[in-house]
């Protein structure tokens, strides 16, 4: 017993040395969703506060339009270059999860990290029983439009658009038609 507590200290002692020890920097990627200029500031303090905290991290942050995101981020997948950490809306979370592109995050964070989490939230990044995300921020998906532009431009005030695609092929129409 005293063998294994003492083979345990020195491990903890080498690994706390290691840790302390400067070594190779580690590169990270992180991909977000057009998030510059409006978050810019924010993002790269966060990202200094992180590489200060872990003094071999080396962050490299890459900013997506919405539109490229899917392709991007599947390319990357399929060819073995993902990015270590991508921000996702809960949309397109769901849509990766589904296509088998995104890591179980569930044995990742400790229950007490889950519980800090109003729980739909956390439900929200869940497909099949699995955490495909960690929610970094929760903004509502709201829709204001001009009934009497839509109806001008043929089209259903009643019936909104539901989807991103469906939200882009109404502006069109608008632009077009009025």
């Amino acid at each position: 017993m005293r063998r294994r507590l003492a083979a345990v200290a020195a491990l903890g002692l080498l690994l706390g040395a290691a840790r302390a020890s400067p070594g190779p920097r580690v590169p990270l990627e992180f991909w977000t969703i057009a998030l510059q200029p409006l978050l810019t500031a924010y993002v790269q303090d966060m990202i200094g506060r992180y590489e200060r905290a872990h003094p071999g991290a080396r962050v490299r942050w890459i900013d997506l339009q919405f539109q490229s995101l899917d392709q991007k981020l599947l390319s990357a997948i399929a060819g073995g270059v993902a990015p270590d950490v991508v921000n996702l809306n809960t949309e397109i979370t769901v849509r990766m999860a589904q296509a088998h592109a995104l890591v179980d995050m569930e044995a990742a964070v400790p229950a007490a990290a889950r519980a800090r989490y109003f729980p739909n939230i956390w439900a929200s990044l869940r497909v099949g029983g699995r955490a495909y995300g960690i929610p970094w921020y929760v903004e509502p998906d709201v829709l204001a439009f001009n009934r009497t532009l839509f109806r001008r431009a043929g089209l259903d005030p009643a019936h909104p658009p539901a989807t991103m695609d469906a939200f882009i092929q109404a502006a069109v129409t608008i632009k077009q038609r009025t």
